[in-house]
């Protein structure tokens, strides 16, 4: 072993915990309430990483060197993490 250490480039922040999605929903003003459990169609739905993701984005986008590690789970969802963070010219390397 290599002292534990796992990251061969030197990064200025480390960023653990989940990775997860913000949705955002734009809605229409409507006379009738929204019921909890119900459904809505909306014209704009936005979906992109949220929580770390979020803030090692902009770190990374301010010029810094971030890393996450978290698990991204082998599904739909995972996909599409991975795809928006190497869109955004984040690596995805998995040990």
């Amino acid at each position: 072993m290599n002292g534990g250490r796992i990251l061969k480039k030197n990064i200025d922040c480390l960023f653990l915990g989940d990775a997860i999605f913000d949705v955002t929903v734009i809605l229409q003003k409507t006379r009738n309430p929204i019921v909890s459990g119900g459904t809505v169609n909306s014209k704009y739905i936005s979906i992109s990483p949220g929580g770390i993701g979020n803030v090692a984005v902009t770190l990374s986008k301010l010029g810094g060197k971030a890393a996450q590690c978290g698990v991204i789970g082998n599904e739909l969802l995972g996909d599409m993490y991975r795809q928006d963070l190497q869109k955004k010219k984040g690596h995805t390397n998995s040990f």
